[in-house]
C-alpha cells in the first residue's frame, strides 16, 4: 500500500495560495489533482499527492517557502487522533513521546523521532527521499507545525534552542520570523528542532485527567494498528 497522510494537514492550503496571490485552479491543474482533494480533512490522501500539491503551490505562488507560510496556523488540532493524544498528555515529554508513538496514524510516510542527550531534547521529522519535488516544502510544514506544538505545550517565553533545515541558507529570512528560534542552521542532513530537556517535565495545561483515563484503553489498540482513523 502506498504511503498516505491525513488531509487535515491541508486545511490552510487553499487560503495560503490565495494570500500569496496564486490561482488554486492552476495549482490543482499543475499537480494533476481534482478539486475535491481538498474537501475532506478527515480523509487520507497519497503522500505523493501531498508532495505534488506543495510543489505546485510553491511554483504558482513564486514562494520558495510555501510550506512555512501554510504551516503558520497549523498545529496538533490538525492531526486528528494523533494531535488530540498530545493535548491530553500529563507533561511535555509524554506529549512528544505520544507523537512519536502514534504518528503513523496521521502519516505513514514520514517518521517522528524524539531523542534526549544530556540537557538537550530533539524532535526530528524524517522522510525517505529529500530530493523529490515537494520534499523541501513538506519539511518546512513539519518545521512550522512542530514549532507551534512546542509553543502550545510550553507557552510563550520558552524558545527552542536551534532548528535544522536541509537546504542552503536563503537570502530572505523573513518567512522564518514566526518560529520561536534565533538559531536557524541550514545545509543540515535532516530537519530537527532542539530544545532544553528541562521542558520535558513541564505540565500540559490542556490535559484533562478524566479524558486521559478514557483514552488509555483505546491507545493500546491504536499503537498496534496501521489503519487510519
Amino acid at each position: 500500500m502506498q504511503p498516505h497522510v491525513r488531509a487535515g494537514i491541508l486545511v490552510e492550503f487553499e487560503p495560503t495560495v490565495r494570500v500569496l496571490g496564486g490561482d488554486i485552479s492552476q495549482v490543482l491543474e499543475i499537480a494533476e489533482q481534482p478539486r475535491d482533494v481538498l474537501k475532506n480533512p478527515e480523509s487520507f490522501i497519497p503522500y505523493r499527492t501531498y508532495l505534488r500539491l506543495l510543489s505546485a503551490a510553491a511554483q504558482c505562488t513564486g514562494c520558495p517557502h510555501f510550506g512555512l507560510a501554510m504551516s503558520r496556523e497549523l498545529g496538533a488540532n490538525n492531526m486528528g487522533v494523533t494531535g488530540f493524544v498530545m493535548t491530553q498528555a500529563p507533561d511535555v515529554g509524554s506529549a512528544w513521546r505520544s507523537l512519536q508513538r502514534f504518528y503513523h496514524v496521521h502519516d505513514t510516510y514520514g517518521t517522528v523521532v524524539l531523542t534526549e542527550v544530556g540537557d538537550m531534547a530533539c524532535i526530528r521529522y524524517e522522510i525517505p527521499l529529500l530530493s523529490v519535488p515537494g520534499a523541501k516544502q513538506s519539511l518546512d510544514v513539519a518545521a512550522g507545525i512542530s514549532n507551534n506544538m512546542h509553543r502550545m505545550l510550553v507557552g510563550k517565553g520558552h524558545p527552542v534552542t536551534a532548528i535544522h533545515f536541509t537546504y542552503p541558507r536563503p537570502d530572505d529570512l523573513s518567512p522564518f520570523e514566526f518560529l520561536d528560534c534565533d538559531n536557524l542552521l541550514f545545509d543540515q542532513p535532516g530537519y530537527a528542532m532542539f530544545f532544553p530537556a528541562v521542558y520535558m517535565g513541564f505540565p500540559v495545561a490542556s490535559a484533562d485527567s478524566q479524558v486521559r483515563g478514557v483514552l488509555d484503553a483505546y491507545l493500546e489498540t491504536l499503537e498496534l494498528s496501521s489503519r487510519h482513523v
